[in-house]
């Protein structure tokens, strides 16, 4: 009976170790989970920023805001970059892009 208690004893320290390095391991998981969502966040953060300063994606955003639902599919691909270098201004109280005279 002494022989097996003194197993049995070392078979907890070994399960007590792996515990404790898994334990470790899962901590630093969630150090690193949050890191990425951290960063993942100010990366939106910074996105939606820039598209409240930039004048061409409110304006795509506003009219793809009043499209049909036919127009629509074709707007979803459109992207800033297809859009004329006019410049962004309003006219009587409506914002949009002036074309040059």
């Amino acid at each position: 009976m002494n022989g097996l208690s003194r197993q049995m004893t070392q078979f907890s320290i070994e399960v007590n170790q792996q515990l404790a390095r898994i334990c470790g391991d899962l901590a630093t998981c969630n150090e690193k989970l949050s890191r990425l969502e951290s960063q993942a966040s100010y990366s939106e953060e910074l996105q939606r920023k820039r598209r409240q300063n930039n004048p061409k994606i409110a304006l795509l955003e506003a009219r793809q805001s009043v499209l049909e639902a036919e127009e629509l599919t074709f707007w979803k691909g459109v992207t800033i970059d297809l859009m004329s270098d006019e410049e962004y201004g309003s006219f009587e109280g409506a914002s949009g892009w002036m074309a040059a005279p």
